[in-house]
């Protein structure tokens, strides 16, 4: 029997992370799943879980060596059979009702994709991200350390679902022809398959209620060298494959002070190398980058294009953005502008 949702896991090293994640998707109430779990050839005892074997909702795809998360990721969905596909870390934990909310929410035919709210494992009246909001430079925004129950009322969020834990449409995948680019390894590759389902027409639901708790870059390691170069490099694949020329010539400048301040940070953390090696990767898939970028436009409409590109904050709603979000951990709050498609974190 299909079944609705295939539940793809991708697991690097991942330990008790794995079997707590595993046993939260258990027990969701929502029943009819597949989890497919593709391990990047861990070297622990990730996989010791016994129902990973017996259990036929259950499956595991073992590979010889790390091959990132968005390889591993595509990897799996060669062999999805759900009309649902849901992407989830392995440290991430789910409430009980999570998979219904979510593929309660995704059913609207324009739906390409639904965000949850995420909320951190070590401080559960956080968040850690209800998908992100995207500015003109290729940065994004997860509205991590917002109140999170007072983010229950919003009815959507800006631009896009976060990947460590996201629905998307098989339909709408199909029509994409593939998940991620293989290249970005590990961040940023759903800022990438947003703004494409976007430019597709598909809109980004937000399910309110459902929750999830995640405990954060636990296997990448939150600022560690790894998650800063795949951060600055990959950001540079973002702008250069998916934006227009109009928009280059409009905000080209900026992204680089933008990219030029984080260097600055990271040479007062005595860290500039990784920096300047995320740059030269970058310039070593630069004939990589044009060639998609060519197929991108050569698939959509400049129309398509143009629409996808205008949901990103421009420069001035980044600055009042980026204002409005200096939180204050002793005393936050959520504005939340259904009407006008914005939200923000500011202090009291």
């Amino acid at each position: 029997m299909t079944p609705s949702a295939s539940i793809i896991i991708v697991n690097y090293n991942g330990g008790a992370m794995l079997r707590t994640c595993l046993d939260s998707v258990k027990r969701q109430t929502f029943r009819d799943y597949e989890v497919i779990v593709v391990d990047n050839g861990s070297k622990d005892d990730s996989l010791d879980i016994p129902f990973l074997d017996t259990d036929p909702q259950y499956r595991v795809i073992r590979l010889n060596r790390n091959s990132g998360f968005s390889e591993a990721n595509n990897i799996a969905l060669k062999q999805v059979r759900g009309e649902f596909i849901v992407l989830l870390n392995n440290d991430v934990v789910l409430d009980s009702s999570w998979l219904g909310a979510m593929i309660h929410a995704a059913q609207p035919a324009q739906i390409g994709s639904v965000a949850c709210q995420l909320r951190q494992a070590n401080a559960p009246h956080l968040l850690d991200s209800v998908g992100f909001a995207m500015f003109f430079n290729g940065s994004a925004d997860t509205f991590y350390g917002c109140d999170a129950q007072t983010f229950n009322h919003a009815t959507h969020i800006p631009y896009a679902a976060a990947a460590s834990a996201a629905l998307y449409k098989k339909s709408a995948l199909d029509k994409l022809k593939f998940l991620f680019h293989d290249e970005y390894f590990a961040y940023y590759e759903d800022n990438d398959l947003a703004f494409r389902l976007r430019a597709f027409g598909y809109n980004v639901a937000y399910a309110s209620d459902a929750i999830g708790w995640h405990i954060g870059s636990a296997t990448g390691k939150r600022k560690s060298k790894f998650h800063v170069f795949h951060l600055r490099r990959n950001i540079e694949f973002f702008f250069w494959i998916n934006t227009t020329g109009k928009h280059i010539l409009r905000y080209g400048l900026l992204h680089l002070i933008s990219e030029g301040l984080a260097f600055y940070e990271l040479i007062k953390q005595g860290r500039p190398g990784v920096f300047i090696r995320a740059k030269i990767a970058f310039l070593r898939y630069l004939p990589w980058a044009i060639s998609e970028r060519k197929k991108l436009f050569g698939t959509i409409s400049r129309k398509s294009h143009l629409k996808a590109e205008s949901l990103m904050m421009g420069f001035g709603e980044y600055i009042r953005f980026k204002k409005n979000s200096r939180i204050n951990h002793d005393s936050s709050k959520m504005q939340v502008d259904t009407d006008n498609n914005s939200v923000s974190c500011s202090s009291r």
